[in-house]
């Protein structure tokens, strides 16, 4: 069984190079994660990056969790 894990293209950022004319990475699409296989659990670094940004943006939209 493989693994989620971040994209080998941008480094789990999601955006593309500077000398790209696109916004965002065209390897993962911007979503900073690559599945390896259907159904695959998610590496330690990529939850643990997931699960910050998760928590960055509750606190700015002053959600509770």
């Amino acid at each position: 069984m493989g693994t989620w894990a971040d994209c080998s293209g941008c480094a789990g950022t999601g955006w593309a190079g500077e000398e790209s004319p696109e916004i965002f990475c065209a390897t993962c699409g911007g979503a900073g994660l690559l599945e390896h296989s259907a159904g695959a659990p998610v590496s330690e670094n990529a939850a643990a990056r997931v699960a910050r940004h998760v928590a960055r943006v509750t606190k700015l939209l002053g959600v509770a969790a």
